[in-house]
């Protein structure tokens, strides 16, 4: 899962970069296509993240039964 959560991370900083450089060169009809994609990578991120919160907790509760 941490390669996953590493994966989507790397996306989400590839197309911020990217939209940033975008709105430097005010393209609005890019930017906006660009954060739509950057929102769907912080969304994937967000959900891998909350994978492996959910999986270490229930280590912790097994290794502690």
């Amino acid at each position: 899962m941490w390669g996953s959560y590493i994966s989507a991370s790397m996306e989400q900083i590839r197309l911020d970069r990217q939209a940033y450089f975008v709105a430097v060169e005010q393209e609005g009809g890019a930017l906006s296509a660009l954060q739509q994609a950057l929102e769907r990578a912080r969304l994937t991120a967000n959900c891998i993240r909350e994978r492996i919160r959910e999986h270490e907790q229930s280590h912790r509760v097994f290794d502690t039964a």
